[in-house]
């Protein structure tokens, strides 16, 4: 058994960050509400640290814990990790929390949290700082590791921790999955060989797509909540798992087998992760849900106006006018004009999409008098965009060099290719247009 003992307590608002850390240096930590802290049991019957920053670079082994194609979770980097040292410091509303971690290479990993007293949730990220005479290549690296779920047991029980993910497919957006983690296999084994775990997330640019970037774990007995969100804005990877006796989530950027990620960083360079956002609390899963945001800074939200149901790709000026004469009786704040405003060779709106020329057709006098009309009946004008495709009709459809590419092939599906957004010709036609 590892034997842990407490290296720090930290209290920001109604929350506990507690450090534990073992003989061998390796250091893991958890959070838990204020009030459950008489509670809280030292994890004396967990054989395995897990550190708080996982980390893989591409010469260091992989686990044994027939995971190697799942995850990169407890390689021997992460494994040779020990504990530097931790720094605190204050301003007027924040504290920021620093713990250092090297590994075998004497590479440092920073561990950030910040915490702002305006908010009920910790921001938090890793930096990785190369301290080598060469180059690394990170093969995977963590915003976010928080161990010892439950923390509120000597030794777990079963049937007491639920998982907790946002479910999201096209249009049926944010269905709560809440279900025990023995239907993921979580439960403890008879023997820490293998590792638990249950994975999910994305790759690309759509960062709620079949998940939400965010997950959680309720543990029933006691009331308690701990839910952590990703920055999700490209790529992400969530996880659950179980070596032994205490879960551990964790989650940032997905690794290099998993989802192609890799980032080499020259010597004295520094890398962050992308933030994450973690909170915990007792009470129902809305109310712990919502630590993790702002308040809304006004009472009111526009009401909106898409006329896509309407015309299903085909507006005009006559219909717009019709429209407007109707919904200015009603409480409408913006009127959208979407899909087929533009000139296309046939009927199908997709074919057209990247020239956005206004057709003359619909619009026989241009949008000038369309928006005009909108203003006159007491709305804002709006138009749809999707500026980064192109329809098969389009004039840059087969410009190459203005194109997102793979292995040198356009990136082409059955209705769109893609322009490349960070090439500065395609800004400054996106500019004209």
């Amino acid at each position: 058994m590892s034997d842990f003992k407490t290296l720090n307590k930290i209290t920001v608002g109604d929350m506990v960050l507690h450090y534990w850390i073992d003989e061998n240096k390796h250091l893991e930590w958890t959070i838990y509400p204020i009030a459950m802290a008489k509670k809280v049991c030292k994890p004396d019957f967990q054989k395995n640290t897990l550190s708080l920053v996982q980390s893989k670079l591409v010469h260091d082994a992989y686990d044994k814990n027939f995971s190697n194609g799942l995850t990169m979770f407890n390689s021997q980097t992460s494994r040779e990790m020990v504990f530097v040292d931790q720094r605190e410091s204050h301003d007027v509303n924040d504290l920021m929390v620093t713990t250092t971690l090297k590994d075998q290479h004497q590479n440092l990993y920073d561990q950030k949290i910040l915490y702002d007293s305006k908010m009920k949730r910790l921001k938090i990220w890793t930096e990785f700082t190369n301290k080598t005479s060469e180059t690394e290549k990170l093969e995977y690296l963590t915003s976010f590791v928080l161990n010892s779920l439950s923390p509120f047991y000597g030794r777990q029980l079963t049937d007491n921790l639920q998982l907790i993910r946002l479910r999201s497919k096209w249009a049926m957006e944010g269905r709560v999955e809440q279900r025990p983690i023995e239907d993921y296999d979580l439960e403890m084994s008879w023997k820490s060989s293998g590792l638990g775990i249950e994975t999910f997330g994305q790759n690309g640019t759509m960062p709620v797509r079949k998940f939400f970037p965010i997950i959680g774990l309720r543990d029933t007995k006691n009331d308690v909540t701990w839910l952590a969100e990703l920055e999700g804005k490209a790529s992400w990877r969530l996880n659950a798992a179980r070596v032994d006796d205490r879960l551990v989530i964790f989650g940032g950027l997905p690794d290099s087998d998993d989802g192609k990620w890799f980032k080499y960083i020259d010597s004295g360079e520094t890398y962050r992760t992308p933030y994450a956002y973690i909170t915990v609390g007792q009470g129902s899963l809305l109310k712990v849900s919502s630590r993790l945001q702002r308040k809304a800074k006004h009472k009111t939200l526009p009401i909106i106006y898409n006329e896509w149901g309407t015309t299903w790709g085909h507006p005009s000026a006559e219909l717009v006018h019709e429209s407007v004469q109707l919904l200015e009786k009603h409480m409408i704040d913006t009127y959208v004009i979407d899909a087929g405003w533009y000139k296309s060779k046939t009927k199908d709106f997709n074919d057209s999409i990247g020239d956005w020329q206004v057709d003359e057709k619909q619009f026989p006098q241009g949008f000038t008098p369309v928006v005009k009309d909108i203003h006159d009946h007491q709305m804002k004008a709006g138009i749809w965009f999707e500026f980064e495709g192109l329809g098969k009709d389009s004039q840059k459809y087969n410009d190459t060099n203005s194109l997102v590419k793979r292995d040198n092939w356009p990136v082409t599906t059955i209705k769109r290719r893609f322009l490349d957004m960070t090439d500065e010709h395609v800004k400054k036609y996106l500019d004209k247009r």
